[in-house]
Order: structure tokens, then sequence, then C-alpha cells
């Protein structure tokens, strides 16, 4: 059993956990959890390199460094920080995803990972809290603090609806999981040790978390629209703006739902945004969507025919920011969808096409025959029906045909159960509660005792 957070605030020295804020809609999950963990006997420290993200740290009275984000575009560059593959490995995403000037990216760069250089030199961290790590100044971090053997816990959302995944490796595909033996997961649900979605009895409470208000807001859009070379200094926050996302909520929230009545019998394939990390750096056969989606049609038509109809539903995050209005008017056979229930489509769907989605473990979890063709860490022979080929597809569509057998069922249950029981954790950022705060403090703390051997431990 997980030690409770009384026992934990036994330990004989104070250690610190490194959080280096990127976004600031994770703010007040990073401040109730650690809040959490001080009880626990561990200090947080707070690194953030953008304005708004600074602003409301600040405001919620967290210790946080470096003390003014402005005073980064000028600190001196330390020598020989990465080598020349390691400056491409670290900018690959964020130049594929937002694009701009690599001098500026690299610049931007540089001068962040030599203050964090600095920072790591003067100040012992424990541990570093890295939501996803893909975002380039996240890359630098994990890279000096590995070259130090500082332990890392990365973050993210989990596969089921408010839950979260942490793990010493990495999330999605890249977490421990991924290449754990099947047969190690089914062993590891007849153990009787800690189960990581268990609700942990604690007296802890939320402490008030104060947002920033409008007129913050304000100060920092005149700020980033008063300079012009606002993106030449903060190279990563092109197209991140709270106006535009409020302005997005408020167009999104004016779609009508659909109500279009579904058909007996359908292929459902569902997307996934366009730009996230799932797709550009986790998908070896497509890059879009609509590629997937071509691809798709012509092999369900093949060899399904007209059988099945096919349903499309975009994803939320893709609403009123990316068209799909050339497949639409193409595809007129097509049952498009942007606002309906995920759950009632999966439930009556005979068939599931993801790339790598969340959506496909949960087609999974309702045993549909699902079809995948990216890397993910639930992209298992022994579950689903993966495409390693693409000109192999029909062979993996005639195997789907077949429908699932006893011992796949028996697999899937298998799996969710371990994801449930040993891997995700309950509640996620958007709606902190007290008991997913306990749950995510009690698995970190949990993963930073581990001695974990690579690729052999469960996370």
């Amino acid at each position: 059993m997980e030690a409770s957070p009384k026992q934990h605030r036994k330990t004989d020295m104070i250690k610190s956990i490194l959080y280096l804020v990127t976004a600031d809609l994770f703010v007040p999950l990073y401040y109730h959890l650690s809040k959490y963990l001080e009880g626990c006997g561990f200090s947080s420290v707070f690194m953030t390199f953008s304005l708004r993200e600074q602003l409301l740290l600040k405001k919620n009275t967290l210790k946080v460094m470096p003390d003014n984000v402005f005073n980064i575009h000028n600190y001196p560059i330390k020598e020989n920080l990465f080598s020349r593959q390691e400056l491409d490995d670290i900018l690959n995403f964020t130049m594929l995803k937002f694009g701009g000037h690599r001098k500026d990216c690299e610049q931007r760069l540089l001068r962040v990972a030599s203050f964090i250089e600095d920072t790591l030199e003067k100040n012992w961290f424990e541990a570093a809290l890295v939501w996803n790590g893909e975002d380039f100044l996240l890359k630098a971090l994990i890279k000096l603090l590995e070259r130090r053997k500082t332990k890392i816990v990365f973050a993210e959302n989990g596969y089921f609806p408010k839950t979260l995944q942490f793990d010493r490796m990495g999330v999605n595909v890249n977490s421990s999981i991924t290449q754990l033996p099947f047969a190690q997961i089914v062993e590891s649900l007849t153990d009787s040790g800690e189960h990581s979605g268990k609700l942990i009895e604690s007296d802890f409470k939320l402490a008030q978390f104060k947002a920033l208000n409008v007129c913050e807001y304000v100060y920092c859009f005149l700020t980033r629209k008063c300079n012009p070379f606002y993106y030449n200094h903060f190279p990563e926050k092109r197209g991140n703006s709270w106006f535009k996302e409020q302005w997005l909520k408020l167009k999104r929230s004016y779609l009508p739902l659909d109500k279009d009545i579904l058909p007996d019998k359908f292929i459902f394939i569902p997307f996934q945004v366009h730009d996230d990390t799932q797709i550009m750096l986790n998908s070896k056969f497509f890059k879009n969507m609509e590629d997937f989606f071509e691809f798709s049609y012509k092999a369900i038509k093949k060899n399904f025919r007209n059988e099945y109809k096919i349903i499309v539903k975009e994803h939320p995050e893709d609403l009123c920011r990316y068209s799909y209005s050339r497949l639409r008017s193409k595809y007129l056979d097509v049952l498009w969808l942007r606002k309906y229930n995920i759950d009632l489509l999966l439930e009556k769907a005979s068939y599931v096409f993801v790339i790598n989605s969340s959506i496909g473990l949960q087609a999974l979890q309702k045993l549909k025959p699902t079809i995948v063709f990216g890397e993910s860490f639930y992209a298992r022979d022994e579950v689903v029906f993966r495409v390693n080929d693409l000109t192999l597809i029909d062979g993996v569509i005639a195997r789907a045909k077949e429908g699932l057998t006893e011992t796949r069922k028996k697999n899937i249950t298998q799996f969710i159960n371990f994801l449930k029981k040993q891997y995700f954790v309950c509640d996620g950022w958007q709606n902190v509660t007290e008991s997913g705060v306990v749950n995510a403090g009690n698995k970190i703390i949990s993963l930073l005792n581990k001695n974990l051997a690579k690729n052999t431990n469960v996370a």
C-alpha cells in the first residue's frame, strides 16, 4: 500500500521539486499539487519564461524563477550546451508545429537553457515534473536534468475522461508500458501492490486559487501587441492568445448540436487534433487527417462495399479553427458530425478506425474491433488490429471482420483493468478535486521512490 501523507512527512530532508510551466492551463493543478507535496516533505520551485504564466504564479504567491521573464532576452549564452544534433532534436517539434524563424527559436532556446543550467548548478532538485515533454523548452530542461541524473516525472492527460498519467520514462508511446510484455501486464494484475487509481484517504483541502482578472489579461495582450519584436523573443507563443481562445469558445458554443439519427450499421472514424504531437510525431503513415480519412474510406469501400455507413466526428479542439470543408463536399455519402455524444457513437459503432487517438482505447473498452494505424502504448496485437504496412490493410480488415475472439476479449479486459487500476490516476487538470490531487501526489511520490529499471518496470 502507498504511504499515507503523514507517513511521507517523516522524511528527514526537504526535497525540492522543479516545475517548468509553459502553459497557464496547468497552473491550478500544479499549484494544488505543490501544496499537497509540500505537506509530504517536498518543497516546490516554479520556473517559467512567459509573462502570463509568471503573473499567475506570482499572484498565487509561489516561488518563481526568473524574477523577470524579459531579462532572459539578454541572458549570456553558455558555450557548448548542446551539440548540433541535440539542437535539431530539441527544436524539431516546435518548428513543425509553429514554424517561425529557426534562428529566433535557437537563440531563445540557448538563453533559456543557459539560465536553467546556471540554476541547476546552484540548486539541487530531487525531481522535476514535466508536462508531455515535447515543447522545446521542456526538452532542453530534460536533457540538462538527464546529465545530472535528476529524476523526471512526465505528466499527460490519461486516455479515459478525467484521468491523468504519470511516468518516469515518458508519456503515450514513450511511456514505460509501451515495451512492457503483455504477459507482465497480466501478471501485475494478480499482485497485491499499489493501485494508483484507488482513492487515498487524506485530510488535504484545496487552498483558494486566484485566477488572472481581465485587466491582467489585457496587460499581457498589450505587452504582446505593443512590442514588434515579441515573437522574436517569445517564438513559442505564436498563436497563443487568451482572447483568441475565448473567441473560439464563443464561436463553438454557437455551433448547433448534431441531431442526426445514427444508422443501424456504421464504421466510426474519429478525427484527432490536426497538429497534435500524436499526429506529427507518432504517426508514421499519415501526417494529416485528410490523408488518413481518404485511405480509410477507400479501404472500407473495398472490403465492406456499402454494408456500413461511414461516420466521421471532428475533434472539438479543431472546431472553428481548422476546416474539413473539402472532404465534406467531396464525400457526400459520409455522415459528418461536429457535436455529438462520443459514448453513443462508440456504443453503436461496428468498427472504429483510428491513428492513435485516446478514442481508440475507449473503443476497446466497449469491445469494438479497433483498427490502429499509428504508434501508441495500446497499439498491441493482443488487443487491437494493428496496421504495420499499408499494403496489408486488406488482411488487417479481414481479421477484424472475423470479430473479437474470446481470448482477445479477455486480453482487452485485462489491459483496461491494468490501466485503470495501476496506471491512470483519477481526475484531470480541467476540474481539480481534492481526491484527484491526493491521488496524483501519491503517484508522483511512489514513482520517485521506485528504482526503475528501463523497460522492465510498470510506471
